[in-house]
C-alpha cells in the first residue's frame, strides 16, 4: 500500500530541496541582550566574532496546555502571524515552534520569516537571534531576522554594511556568504517597500558579482512571494525578467515554474519560449527551467539527459546547475546519480554543482549569471 502521507511529506520537504531533522527536545538559545536600534547597524559592521560563547536560555518546559493552545490559535489567527509569535514565544521557545513548524510544513520558509522578524524583537542582538534560528526552517527564520534588524534604516545605511555583515562570524557559523547575500536581498525588499529597481540597484553594491547576484535571487524570491497573482498575470509570459535583465536566472529561478504552469508542464513548450529570447534573458531561462524539474529529477534521475540538453552549452550548463544545485543541498547521492547518465563536460560540471551545492561564489560559471554577458570556461 503506497503511503500518501510520506510521499507528501517528501513533495513538502522540496520546495526548497534543504534536509532537515526537526527535534522537540534542547534548550533554546538565548536572546536576553538589550540593544536600542541605533546600534543594530555598528553591530552589522563590527560583527559579534568577539563572542567565543552563546548562553543558552534556561530549558523552558512546555506545558500540554499550552502547546494545544498554541496550535489552535495559529490556525484561527489568519495569515499575521507575528502577534502570536509575540505572545508564545517567551511560553514555548524559538526551538520548540520552529521544531512543530517544520513537522507541520516541512520546508516553512515562508512560514517562519514572520517568526524571524519576532525572534530578532525579543533582544535585537542579531547575533544571538542568528543562532536561535541556525538553519531551521530551510534558512527562512534567519531571513526574517535580517527583514526585522534593517527594516527601520535607509537603504544607503545598509548598503555601506551589508559586505561585512555577511562575513560575520554569527552568520557564517551556520550560513554560507551567498546565503547571507540571499538574505539580504529579502531585507532589501522590506527597506524599500518592495520596489524591486531599488532592491537590485542595492543588491549591486556587494563588491562581489556573485554576492550581488545571490542577493537578486532573494530579492526576485519576495517578490514572487508578495505579488497578487492575478496582477502578474496581466503582463507578458516573462514579466518581469524581461523588464529587469541585470539577474535574469535570479528572476527565472522563481517564474519559470509559474510559465511552465501556463504551458500545462510541457518542457518543450517551455524550452523553444527560452530558445526565443537574447541571451542574457535565455540563459536566466533554461536556469529557471532547471530549478522547475527538480521534483522530477529527484523521482527519476535520468530525467535530467532530458530536461538540460536543448540549446548550447551555456544554455545546457545554467539548466544543468539550476537542477543539481538545488537538488545537491536537499539530498547529494540523488544530484550525483542524475550527473551519471551525462556525458563529457556536462558530466563534470554537474558533479561540480553537486559537490558545491547552492550559493557557490566561485564556480566558473558565474559570469553567466551577471547579466550572461560571461563565457563557460570549461
Amino acid at each position: 500500500m503506497v503511503n500518501y502521507r510520506h510521499t507528501y511529506r517528501i513533495l513538502m520537504l522540496l520546495n526548497f530541496f534543504l534536509f532537515i531533522t526537526p527535534t522537540l527536545s534542547g534548550s533554546p538559545p538565548a536572546i536576553t541582550a538589550d540593544k536600542t536600534e541605533e546600534s543594530v547597524l555598528d553591530e552589522i559592521e563590527m560583527g559579534t566574532a568577539d563572542r567565543d560563547e552563546i548562553k543558552s536560555r534556561p530549558e523552558i518546559k512546555v506545558d500540554f496546555e499550552t502547546k494545544e493552545q498554541f496550535k489552535k490559535d495559529y490556525f484561527t489567527s489568519g495569515p499575521d502571524k507575528r502577534q502570536l509569535y509575540d505572545e508564545y514565544l517567551p511560553k514555548l521557545g524559538a526551538d520548540w515552534i520552529l521544531n512543530w513548524l517544520e513537522i507541520l510544513y516541512p520546508a516553512c520558509h515562508a512560514h517562519s520569516h514572520e517568526l524571524g522578524m519576532a525572534i530578532y524583537a525579543r533582544g535585537k542582538d542579531i547575533g544571538l537571534a542568528l543562532n536561535e534560528c541556525k538553519t531551521k526552517c530551510t534558512s527562512g527564520c534567519m531571513h526574517g531576522v535580517l527583514m526585522e534588524a534593517f527594516g527601520t534604516h535607509s537603504l544607503h545605511e545598509i548598503t555601506e554594511k551589508m559586505g561585512n555583515f555577511c562575513k560575520n562570524k554569527e552568520m557564517t557559523r551556520f550560513h554560507k556568504p551567498g546565503n547571507c547575500a540571499h538574505g539580504i536581498g529579502h531585507a532589501l525588499m522590506v527597506v524599500t517597500h518592495h520596489d524591486i529597481e531599488k532592491s537590485i540597484s542595492g543588491c549591486s553594491s556587494f563588491n562581489n558579482p556573485a554576492m550581488g547576484y545571490y542577493c537578486a535571487t532573494g530579492v526576485f524570491m519576495e517578490y514572487f512571494h508578495t505579488w497578487n497573482e492575478e496582477d502578474l498575470n496581466k503582463h507578458s509570459l516573462h514579466f518581469p525578467c524581461d523588464t529587469l535583465t541585470r539577474y535574469s536566472a535570479a528572476c527565472y529561478r522563481y517564474k519559470a515554474p509559474k510559465i511552465l504552469k501556463k504551458l500545462d508542464g510541457n518542457i518543450n513548450t517551455l524550452a523553444e519560449k527560452c530558445l526565443e529570447l537574447p541571451r542574457s534573458l535565455r540563459l536566466g531561462c533554461f536556469h529557471g527551467l532547471g530549478t522547475a524539474k527538480v521534483l522530477d529529477i529527484f523521482n527519476d534521475p535520468k530525467l535530467l539527459t532530458d530536461v538540460c540538453h536543448r540549446g548550447n552549452s551555456d544554455d545546457q550548463a545554467m539548466c544543468i546547475e539550476g537542477a543539481i544545485e538545488k537538488l545537491a543541498d536537499f539530498k547529494s547521492d540523488k544530484a550525483t546519480a542524475a550527473c551519471e547518465y551525462l556525458e563529457g563536460e556536462n558530466r563534470k560540471l554537474c558533479l561540480a554543482a553537486a559537490h558545491g551545492k547552492m550559493y557557490r561564489l566561485d564556480k566558473p560559471t558565474m559570469g553567466l549569471y551577471i547579466d550572461g554577458s560571461g563565457d563557460l570556461q570549461h
